[in-house]
């Protein structure tokens, strides 16, 4: 059976600063004694994908040293207090020329895989345009085919990622668990979800 993700790229996108956290940097937080960024490139690399690319920003040097057993590529934006649109550039400036990639949160560490796979039953290509949504919100992973590249390594630095993409452009949608909206973005929110357990052992 062929695989769909062997020609596609992943982008973990994991240097914002975490300000909303307080002193704790929420992708070094751990659930279950595993840190929320090792949680979410595992589940990744369950995927067969073509190559995976961990954009790193603030705290990259304990990042780096938490993922380096796993074969990721790692990209530094220096950029990276200027919103989630210079990191998802650095991201994809580093993409080899292929189908086109997936845009992952590393503060999204549940069900991953399950809403990776997902993307299997659609029809990828360079044109594709493919949101998560749960009941209509849009959330991720969201897949970007390659013929819009160019239009994001161009575009404006911003808070909202890929999202004028879907604005601009048709698009299909997946409807997707209700983890595809769970950020880890504060301490509540670590109290409201971290009890879960987001690896399946």
């Amino acid at each position: 059976m062929m695989n769909p993700f062997s020609e596609l790229s992943c982008l973990c996108l994991a240097a914002g600063r975490s300000s909303r956290m307080g002193y704790d940097h929420k992708l070094l937080k751990k659930i279950g004694g595993i840190s929320v960024i090792e949680i979410v490139v595992r589940q990744i690399m369950d995927i067969p994908f073509g190559e995976v690319i961990v954009v790193t920003g603030a705290r990259a040097d304990e990042i780096r040293e938490i993922l380096e057993p796993y074969p990721v590529r790692f990209v530094h934006n220096a950029d990276y207090g200027n919103g989630l649109h210079s990191s998802l550039r650095e991201g994809v400036r580093a993409t080899r020329d292929n189908v086109g990639f997936f845009i992952c949160l590393g503060d999204q560490p549940f069900s991953l895989s399950e809403r990776l796979r997902a993307f299997a039953e659609m029809e990828l290509n360079r044109a594709s345009l493919i949101r998560s949504v749960v009941t209509g919100i849009p959330g991720h992973p969201v897949l970007v085919g390659s013929n819009y590249k160019d239009e994001i390594l161009a575009a404006f630095d911003r808070d909202s990622g890929a999202s004028y993409l879907f604005q601009k452009y048709d698009f299909e949608t997946l409807e997707q668990p209700e983890a595809a909206l769970w950020d880890l973005d504060t301490p509540e929110d670590f109290a409201r979800y971290g009890s879960l357990k987001p690896l399946t052992e």
